[in-house]
């Protein structure tokens, strides 16, 4: 039996017809059960497609988690070279940020956008730097964990630019 919308405001009752007759017209059964006489069933749905950019995300995202611990590595007496892999950890951030400022999901005011920019700075430091170099395991570890805080932090806290009074507040109930 279908549901009766006779309480709902008109503007619902408007919409629930129209797509009761769009279905009606592309021939679905609205009944639940066996296909009425000359219905036709839902089509099964498509796999997802994997969008290009999301891959090639997750690919540079991947290869900046290896040259990460490679540079760890090479930092803890790891028969690599510590500068190659500085590099490689600089050169897939330095990409990583260029993606997500493309899509918008960070910008360089923003609190976000400045850990990224010190981030990289201070891995550039240690790899190219007989200063940094001096100091490098103590910073790397410094940047490991600041990574994952910053990172994790609620989005309203991530989006803060630097001279506002406060945090914008994040969507209730939505990880951010």
């Amino acid at each position: 039996m279908p549901q009766d919308y006779s309480d709902r405001p008109r503007a619902v009752r408007y919409v629930v017809g129209c797509i009761g007759a769009a279905k009606a017209a592309a021939g679905y059964s609205a009944q639940p059960g066996p296909l009425r006489a000359g219905a036709t069933p839902m089509p099964d749905p498509q796999p997802r497609r994997l969008d290009a950019e999301r891959l090639a995300a997750v690919g540079v995202r991947t290869v900046h988690l290896a040259a990460v611990v490679a540079l760890g590595a090479a930092l803890l007496g790891a028969p690599l070279p510590a500068a190659a892999a500085a590099a490689a950890t600089v050169a897939s951030g330095l990409l990583l940020l260029a993606m997500d400022l493309r899509a918008a999901r960070v910008r360089l005011v923003e609190l976000a956008g400045v850990v990224v920019l010190l981030k990289l700075a201070a891995v550039a430091w240690v790899g190219f730097s007989a200063t940094g170099a001096a100091l490098a395991l103590p910073v790397f570890w410094v940047l490991l964990v600041a990574s994952s805080f910053s990172a994790h932090l609620p989005k309203g806290v991530r989006h803060w630019r630097p001279g506002s009074t406060r945090a914008r507040p994040s969507s209730a109930g939505r990880p951010g």
